[in-house]
């Protein structure tokens, strides 16, 4: 690959096709409050679990009794716990500090994502010959990129060699990337979740219809084995 000459020009084309995207992507991603709630879920969770029952009961009518015990309004609550605990141990084998990652806004359940001031460092070196790459509204949260305000042309760029060498290498998008993976990763984790939520809560009662029929089936046999062996003790009692 040509190697691309260090100049205001290439360094205008970086910034406006690959950084600027990528910090609107942020905006967008980062900008925006989360919860871990589960509404789709709960608002159809009694429809949920009656269809879950209705397909073992007919499938396993002897064992009506134990799955209407069993599967109930509550497996709601055990699927949330559930699935918190695995988001956790998703961060956990990711390496993600979620105490670190999640900002919670007052003593609501709603939190941002990762902390936008920690690009601070990397834009300094801009500031020397950029008015500004981007700003950070405190009241949203959101990383506004100056979208008009691209590097002045100069009569000299040996002050901003430096800097110019670090976005046109890409060096400054690298950067980036490596300082919102985990952010990003948080992001993507917790909207798949939530799109494919009713999916996950229909192959959970799933797994519970299965291991309520499970114990129902072992208890139904060590109960036959038992009276197997009550009837052989019984016998050898009578002919003794």
């Amino acid at each position: 690959m040509k190697k691309q000459k260090i100049n205001y020009s290439n360094a205008n084309r970086v910034i406006k096709n690959t950084i600027q995207p990528y910090f609107l992507e942020l905006s967008e991603k980062l900008g925006k409050s989360y919860n871990l709630k589960l509404y789709d879920v709960f608002y159809q969770c009694e429809e949920l679990v009656n269809e879950a029952i209705e397909k073992a009961v007919k499938e396993y009518p002897r064992f009506e009794q134990d799955i209407r015990k069993y599967i109930n309004n509550d497996c709601f609550y055990n699927f949330c716990d559930l699935e918190y605990d695995n988001f956790k141990t998703w961060s956990e084998e990711n390496h993600i500090q979620l105490d670190e990652e999640l900002q919670y806004i007052g003593r609501t359940s709603s939190f941002y994502i990762g902390d936008l001031h920690k690009i601070d460092g990397i834009i300094n070196l801009l500031e020397k010959c950029y008015g500004g790459v981007l700003w950070i509204s405190e009241k949203d949260h959101k990383l506004v990129p100056y979208i008009s305000d691209f590097i002045s042309y100069r009569d000299s760029l040996d002050n901003d060699r430096e800097c110019l060498e670090y976005i046109i290498n890409g060096d400054f998008l690298r950067d980036l990337k490596n300082t919102f993976s985990d952010d990003l990763l948080i992001c993507d984790y917790i909207q798949d979740f939530k799109e494919n939520q009713i999916e996950c809560f229909r192959e959970y009662l799933s797994f519970e219809v299965d291991y309520c029929i499970s114990s129902c089936l072992f208890e139904q046999e060590l109960e036959k084995q038992e009276k197997e062996q009550f009837c052989i003790d019984t016998a050898t009692l009578i002919f003794v």
